[in-house]
């Protein structure tokens, strides 16, 4: 079965045990096509570095992890309306059984690749892998996103073959916009060996901590409901603990932040890391005895899915999460979730995690249990495998 992963803004560590375990099967011929570098405010500026190179190797060198890596930089780079130049002779050349493309519908990248199927191989199984969990008209949106959501993704939907949703809801609304294939949940995935647990404790030494640590971890903008968390903790401030957040914005953000701690006199209880850690989040993680995930549903956009949920819980980190998106999906039995936007639901949850040290003991347990059931590039592999099987034997 020759595979052929379509994964632009791939160029991290994130999905690279995925791609390791799913060229592991016997009859699997992977290849994986990225570009070398990604330019989005979300991703950070994302580039394949020196470290990241280690799991896969160029076209048609077959390294140990048993996949070859297609380099090839699109126009409109880190756009959503990105295109490949000679993408059919790319096509052509691997002859693909199946193409899972990792993006949106929307993309012309996959009329691209629905066209050459169309003119050269109408027997290959064409899959998407979707975050889109909010369905929208975009009646005011700019001009070429109404070119790419009325035109060109109602055309992609009516001729791939399946979608892959990183939550049930996404599937919800694929099947809301008209499409009618095969579907899938298998989410996003993270690799063990490096979000697990350790001994964290010279950074917590370094940082003075010396009691419980609520924490917050991921972009600093109105919609990840970070003010929210500050109004729940302002509640709280006769406790003892340690506020630290991990985060970085492009805008003013981070000054109103600070200037509500300010109001509620919070600031000798509050850390805040202002900048992308990288791998190095890890140790944040790991002294955290709880994080939270306040996100805010907008009229554009809810929480998908939310990587930190799963990287936290990786790290035994149990998971404070809103109602908003897919995050009680992905959360499940092994953390807690108030009312999206209620700094008291909020507070109360944090006040029952802090107070009840049995049941912290018991989601942390609970939380690296369905990372390891659910989240792996292995698990992701296995439940992809049988989907492509099942589509090229339908």
């Amino acid at each position: 079965m020759r595979i052929l992963i379509m994964a632009a803004a791939a160029a991290t560590y994130d999905h690279q045990g995925y791609f390791t375990e799913l060229a592991k099967h016997k009859d699997v011929e992977l290849k994986v096509l990225i570009s070398p570098y990604w330019s989005s405010f979300a991703a950070g500026g994302i580039s394949l570095k020196k470290e990241n190179r280690v799991y896969a190797n160029r076209f048609g060198y077959n390294n140990e992890s048993g996949y070859n890596l297609i380099e090839k930089v699109p126009l409109f780079c880190g756009k959503s309306y990105h295109i490949f130049t000679g993408l059919w002779k790319l096509l052509n050349e691997i002859n693909p059984d199946v193409i899972e493309y990792i993006f949106e519908p929307w993309n012309i990248s996959l009329t691209q690749i629905i066209l050459w199927k169309k003119l050269f191989r109408k027997k290959t199984k064409i899959v998407f892998f979707s975050h889109e969990n909010i369905y929208q008209t975009y009646q005011n949106r700019f001009f070429y996103n109404l070119i790419q959501y009325k035109i060109i993704e109602k055309y992609n939907l009516k001729r791939v073959d399946g979608c892959n949703g990183a939550t049930n809801e996404i599937l919800e609304v694929m099947k809301k916009k008209g499409f009618s294939g095969k579907t899938i949940v298998t989410g996003d995935e993270l690799d063990s060996k490096i979000f697990h647990e350790k001994d964290a404790s010279v950074l917590k030494k370094k940082l003075k901590i010396k009691n419980f640590v609520i924490g917050y971890a991921g972009r600093l903008e109105e919609a990840k409901g970070v003010m929210t968390l500050i109004d729940a903790i302002g509640q709280i401030k006769n406790e003892n603990f340690t506020l630290l957040i991990c985060g970085w914005s492009d805008s003013d953000f981070t000054k109103k932040i600070l200037e509500k701690i300010k109001i509620f006199g919070i600031e000798n209880k509050v850390i805040i890391i202002n900048e992308r850690l990288g791998r190095k989040i890890v140790d944040y993680y790991n002294i955290m005895d709880v994080i939270v995930v306040p996100s805010l549903t907008t009229k554009y956009w809810k929480e998908q899915f939310g990587r930190v949920n799963i990287e936290a819980m990786a790290c035994g980190t149990p998971v404070i999460g809103s109602s908003s998106g897919g995050i009680p999906e992905v959360i499940g039995n092994a953390g807690l979730i108030f009312k999206e936007g209620e700094a008291n639901s909020l507070k109360d949850k944090i006040l029952t995690i802090m107070k009840d040290k049995k049941l912290l003991k018991e989601l942390s347990i609970k939380s690296i249990e369905r990372v390891k059931d659910n989240f792996t590039g292995k698990k992701k592999a296995e439940k992809s495998y049988k989907f492509y099987k099942k589509l090229l034997n339908q």
